[in-house]
């Protein structure tokens, strides 16, 4: 399949089709990249779609100026996350034969839990330092504030912390989170604004409802 590919010239056809839907937009470039990645993996062992993809979504990233070894994680880690996304979901179904469960909802359920692995690989591919590429003190400033955004993001996804969230908060620790991701100074001091008004709206939901239960 990767001959053909290679020797029809689809590859390199596919990559152009790339930029002429997304106008060569790097965000829009790279959702393109993961949402094929996705549906080149449904049904097929990650390996083999982490191959496809490098051949026909890999170039165009190159071509969009980023690093072979980000380029490639990016494919790797949207290849590994379209085996439990819907519909088809193999290793959902695998899983729901053990558990004797729906392999749909394992597969909904699955991907709730892991959301943040959807927004990781865009985080790494804009800051190589999280993928150990830079200064030491770069690499560990960018893994420190990697960590505080997965931790904020799952807040927001789970819609708990120390209580249930309302709606306010999880917002915005989801944008805080976001903030943290972003490999940037004024990111992170914008994340820390939005993880503190978070905070402050967690704090007064949870006093009006406890003036609520005392009455």
């Amino acid at each position: 399949v990767i001959g053909g590919l290679t020797m029809t010239g689809l590859a390199m056809k596919t990559s152009n089709l790339i930029f002429l839907v997304t106008g060569g937009h790097t965000l829009t470039s790279l959702a393109v990249a993961a949402l094929a990645t996705i549906v080149l993996g449904l049904g097929m062992p990650t390996p083999s779609a982490y191959i496809m993809a490098a051949v026909l979504v890999g170039p165009a990233l190159i071509d969009l100026g980023f690093s072979a070894m980000s380029a490639n994680m990016f494919l790797l880690y949207f290849a590994v996350l379209s085996a439990m996304t819907p519909p088809v979901a193999v290793a959902a179904f695998a899983a729901a034969a053990i558990a004797e469960a729906n392999p749909i909802r394992i597969a909904v359920q699955a991907v709730r839990l892991s959301i943040v692995a959807f927004v990781v690989p865009f985080a790494f591919v804009y800051g190589e330092e999280l993928l150990m590429g830079g200064p030491a003190l770069s690499i560990l400033a960018a893994a420190a504030t990697a960590v505080i955004g997965v931790l904020l993001l799952a807040f927001a996804v789970e819609g708990f912390r120390q209580r249930r969230l309302e709606w306010t908060a999880r917002l915005l620790y989801g944008a805080a989170g976001l903030c943290f991701l972003v490999v940037s100074l004024p990111a992170a001091a914008g994340g820390g604004a939005l993880a503190l008004a978070g905070y402050a709206a967690e704090r007064i939901a949870g006093r009006r409802g406890e003036g609520e239960s005392k009455r």
